[in-house]
């Protein structure tokens, strides 16, 4: 009975030590919005699922409060996925669409500033 009980001490102990659980989200690209299944994430390990359903191509950045990048996708093309996998600290960051594309007019249209851009805060465990 003693084993029994020291082997469940243990395993319990262990159980504690394995890897930090990633979490996991859905980001929908579309023309001129990005919807994030959530906005708080608890741990660093984040991966997103994302999802280009717009007619354009289109990109996911994510970035720090100060602008500087820490992981994009490549360009995804109209009805395809991809998948972003971050580390993170504790913070608030910024996902976008950093895509700008001139038009035979000389229009420019700039995925940023025409809305594709959402909060994402990681919050500690």
């Amino acid at each position: 009975m003693r084993r029994l009980a020291a082997f469940t001490v243990i395993a319990a102990a262990l159980a504690g030590c394995s890897e930090p659980a990633s979490e996991s989200g859905t980001v929908v690209l579309d023309e001129y919005t990005i919807d994030l299944s959530g906005s708080v994430f608890t741990g660093d390990a984040v991966s997103l699922a994302v999802e280009n359903a717009g007619e354009f191509a289109h990109t996911l950045v994510v970035t720090r409060r100060d602008g500087s990048a820490v992981a994009a996708t490549a360009t995804v093309p109209p009805g395809s996925t991809a998948e972003l996998v971050l580390d993170l600290e504790p913070g608030e960051y910024q996902v976008s669409c950093r895509i700008v594309v001139q038009l035979a007019d000389g229009t420019i249209i700039d995925h940023y500033e025409q809305g594709m851009v959402e909060s994402l805060r990681v919050e500690s465990r």
